[in-house]
C-alpha cells in the first residue's frame, strides 16, 4: 500500500504497525514539541537511529532537513526504508549499539503485525529474529549532527551508560521504561543527559515518580526525552 505525503510517498504493510507508525511520526508529530521550541529545521543533518521504515525520514525531510542517516537492523523493514528514504538521505542496515561486536542479536514481538518493536536487548516477551551488523556508537561519536533521535528500543540505556554520544545540538530519545524500569537507572541517565545539553525536558510524569521516591516506574508507554542547547 502506498501512502503520499505532500511529495513524498511511503510504501506500508496494511494492517501492520506500519499504519501507527505513520500516524505516530507525520501525523500526530511524536519527535517534535512545539512549546519547546524543538524540531526539525531547514538545512539540518540528523541522525536516526531506529529508521524501521522510514517515517521519521520522510517528516525530516517534509521540514526541510537536508540530509538523515538512518540506521535500521532489521531486514524487513530495512527494505522499505530503502525504498521510502527520501532523495539525497542515507539508509543503513545494522543496530547501533554500545557493544563493538561485529554482528549482535535481534529480537523481535512474536505478534507477526508488530514491525517496530525489534530490540538487541533480550526479553521474555521477545523471539530470536537472527543476527544483524553491529555498529558501535563510538565509531559515530567522531561525526557532528544538528540532531539525533532515537528510538532503539532499550539499546539507548548502554549507550548512555557507556558516556557515548556523538556532538549534536539537538537529541529526542524515545526512553524505555518497559526494558529498564528502575527509577535510579533514569536519574543517572537524566545527570549525564544534564551534563551534555542545557535543557533536559523529561516527562511530567518521569519527573513525579523520581521525587515521589518510588524504586520502580510504572508506565504502559514508553516516553520521550527532549534535549537541547550543547554544552
Amino acid at each position: 500500500m502506498r501512502r503520499n505525503f505532500g511529495p513524498f510517498s511511503m510504501t506500508l504493510r496494511p494492517g501492520t504497525s506500519d499504519e501507527r507508525v505513520v500516524e505516530e511520526v507525520i501525523s500526530r508529530h511524536a519527535y517534535r514539541r512545539t512549546r519547546l521550541g524543538f524540531d526539525v529545521e531547514v538545512g539540518e543533518r540528523w541522525l536516526d537511529l531506529g529508521g524501521n521504515i522510514g517515517a521519521f525520514a520522510v517528516y525530516a525531510a517534509l521540514r526541510g532537513a537536508r540530509w538523515v542517516q538512518s540506521f535500521e537492523p532489521d531486514p524487513t523493514c530495512f527494505a522499505l526504508l530503502q525504498q521510502n528514504c527520501p532523495p539525497g538521505f542515507n539508509c543503513i542496515r545494522g543496530a547501533v549499539t554500545a557493544h563493538t561486536t561485529y554482528t549482535i542479536d535481534l529480537f523481535r514481538s512474536a505478534r507477526p503485525a508488530d514491525h517496530y518493536r525489534q530490540t538487541t536487548v533480550p526479553s521474555p516477551s521477545m523471539i530470536f529474529a537472527g543476527t544483524v551488523p553491529n555498529w558501535p556508537m563510538r565509531t559515530l561519536c567522531k561525526a557532528t549532527f544538528d540532531g539525533i533521535k532515537m528510538d532503539i528500543e532499550g539499546a539507548e540505556m548502554a549507550i548512555f551508560d557507556a558516556h557515548l554520544l556523538p556532538r549534536t545540538a539537538k537529541l529526542v530519545v524515545e526512553y524505555h521504561t518497559s526494558r529498564d524500569s528502575s527509577t535510579r537507572g533514569l536519574a543517572r541517565r537524566l545527570t549525564w543527559l544534564a551534563s551534555r545539553f542545557r535543557h533536559v525536558h523529561a516527562p511530567p510524569e518521569y519527573e513525579r515518580i523520581l521525587a515521589s521516591g518510588a524504586s520502580t516506574i510504572k508506565t504502559f508507554h514508553d516516553r520521550c526525552i527532549f534535549c537541547w542547547g550543547p554544552k
